[in-house]
């Protein structure tokens, strides 16, 4: 007979718990989104952008930021890389360089509407909970026009366990083109895809004005797509 009253029995890989909570993330993609963004879209991080970053893993990134003069906001949920990169933040650039201890699958970003000008989020995407919430919070804070940078490893290459595959939590939704197509409802403007190995790197343009349908409205109606998605191919 089943036992509600029993406590529960955790299945955790031991050398998983001491990698989050000891030794914090790897170096992670972060640092490649200035060199890319430079090389393939001749657009630089320079001020007055302000940038926010989702999962900083290392905080690579806001560091390469805050030493441009760039004010670079960053969640991460892992203790061990938020201290780091708030210990090195305070002793170097306390007010460019703003590590915020959050998990993004539900923490509100602590930004108001149209904020930052850039948010990225690499090798992140594919180890939330809750990404839907993250990527509606990114496109509120994020400006109209602003720049949205992801990278993940690609699902038809090498999803599953083991050497050289990666786990996603929800195997299904960084296909390339159920991604792309739920990307395009929130308006976001395809402006490139780049494969690095396993990896796609997407940089996004937010759209905010008029000519949004909302989504309940668009389940409801019988709209064309140009109806509702023009506005992101001007």
């Amino acid at each position: 007979m089943y036992d509600d009253t029993a406590e529960p029995v955790a299945h955790i890989n031991p050398t998983a718990v001491t990698a989050y909570e000891r030794q914090g993330p790897g170096v992670g993609a972060g640092g490649e989104v200035m060199s890319l963004l430079l090389s393939r879209l001749q657009r630089q991080i320079d001020p007055p952008d302000v940038l926010f970053e989702i999962g900083f893993g290392q905080g690579e990134l806001m560091r390469l930021c805050a030493q441009r003069g760039v004010k670079a906001f960053g969640g991460e949920v892992c203790d061990a890389a938020f201290v780091q990169t708030r210990d090195w933040a305070l002793q170097n650039y306390p007010d460019l360089c703003l590590p915020i201890k959050m998990d993004a699958s539900h923490d509100l970003i602590p930004l108001p509407d149209d904020s930052v000008s850039i948010v990225a989020c690499t090798e992140t995407i594919e180890h939330l909970g809750n990404p839907i919430y993250a990527l509606s919070e990114a496109k509120r804070v994020l400006q109209h026009d602003g720049l949205f940078v992801l990278a993940f490893p690609m699902p038809e290459s090498n999803l599953g366990y083991g050497g050289g595959k990666h786990a996603h939590v929800y195997p299904g939704f960084l296909l390339r083109d159920p991604f792309e197509r739920f990307m395009k409802q929130l308006f976001f403007k395809l402006v490139l895809r780049w494969e690095n190995g396993d990896s796609a790197w997407y940089v996004y343009s937010n759209y905010k004005g008029p000519g949004i349908v909302d989504v309940f409205h668009v389940i409801s109606g019988n709209y064309e797509e140009a109806e509702l998605y023009g506005v992101l191919e001007s």
